[in-house]
Formats: C-alpha cells, structure tokens, sequence
C-alpha cells in the first residue's frame, strides 16, 4: 500500500488512502464479495450472536449493485492489509431530515488504536454523506464501543429520539434462518 505523506489523500478508483495518527497509512475501500470472510472475524468481534451465514446474507444484501439503491459497506485497511473497521450504509428517506445516510452497523477492532479508527470511519461517514447529498447521517447500533462513543460525540452525533426493537418469530417467513433480505 502506498504511504501518503503528511495526512494527504487521494481518491484512486473508489479508494481513499490517508495517514493516521500514528504515522501509518490506512485505506477506505468498499467491501468486495471475495472479501467477506475476511472481514466476519472483525464483525464477530463486535457482535458475537451474527453467524456466518447471517453476515454473508447481510453484506451481499447491500454491496450486490441493485439498480436505485445506494447501499455499501465500507473498509478501513491498515498498511498490513489487516481490516481494522467498518460501517454498513444505505440512503434512505427521511419523514424530518430528507435524505439521509443510516449507518447501521459501525465496527471497530479494540485491538489497534480503536479511537483513531472509529474516527477516520466516521471521517468517512460524513465524506460519503455529502456525495450522497444526504441532509444527515443517522447512526443506530445494536452495540458498539465507549470508543465509538466518545468519538460520536466529539463529531457532532447527538441521541434523538427512541429507537425501540421487538424481534419477530424466525419462522414468519424466513424458514428460520434469520432476517430476509431480499427486498431491502
């Protein structure tokens, strides 16, 4: 991976390249399929409960290119090639903000400086937002980091409203096998 002095970046072929904090480059890249089982340890990290084929359901779900949907998940590589974070997103419309990027899922590895991840994603978040030329980001997580926290704070994110969850019957239409994806 090319280094990048002095905190510059670049946008090459989908991909931005930039330098952390700590002097080591990193890149944002959107999640390619032959990838996803890279990334499922990083995700189990964060939610021990996702199975295998739950991520693969869920990740092909939204890179698959569908026409009028904008939907990804995005990468943070460091220098190694080891995946450090990632975020799921999709535009959607929204009744009080317009259009808005929701950030489903947000993961960061506790392992490597995971403030510094959380903020470049988040960094990236915003970045892919405007492109969007979404009104907002919104961020809902089942679970997440004091880390991401902090860092959501610091970035401007405030709670609003209530979010509340009641998990259906897994045989209502699914066969049991976890969340059908097809029509999202």
């Amino acid at each position: 991976m090319s280094r990048i002095s002095g905190g510059a970046a670049a946008i090459l072929h989908g991909t931005r390249r930039d330098e952390d904090d700590m002097g080591g480059s990193f890149e944002l890249a959107p999640l390619r399929a032959s990838l996803l089982l890279q990334a499922y340890p990083l995700v189990r990290e964060a939610a021990p409960e996702v199975t295998l084929d739950q991520w693969r359901c869920y990740a092909r779900a939204l890179i698959r290119p569908q026409r009028g949907r904008q939907s990804g998940i995005i990468t943070l590589r460091c220098e190694n090639n080891y995946l450090r974070g990632l975020f799921s997103y999709r535009v959607v419309p929204d009744l009080l903000l317009g259009r808005t990027l929701a950030i489903d899922c947000l993961v960061v590895s506790t392992l490597f400086s995971p403030g510094e991840v959380a903020d470049a994603l988040l960094a990236e978040v915003e970045r892919l937002a405007r492109r969007h030329r979404c009104a907002a980001v919104r961020a809902e997580f089942q679970t997440h980091a004091e880390e991401i926290e902090e860092v959501l704070v610091r970035r401007g994110f405030d709670p609003r409203g209530s979010c509340r969850l009641k998990p259906l019957d897994p045989s209502g239409g699914t066969g049991g096998y976890g969340p059908d994806l097809s029509v999202a």
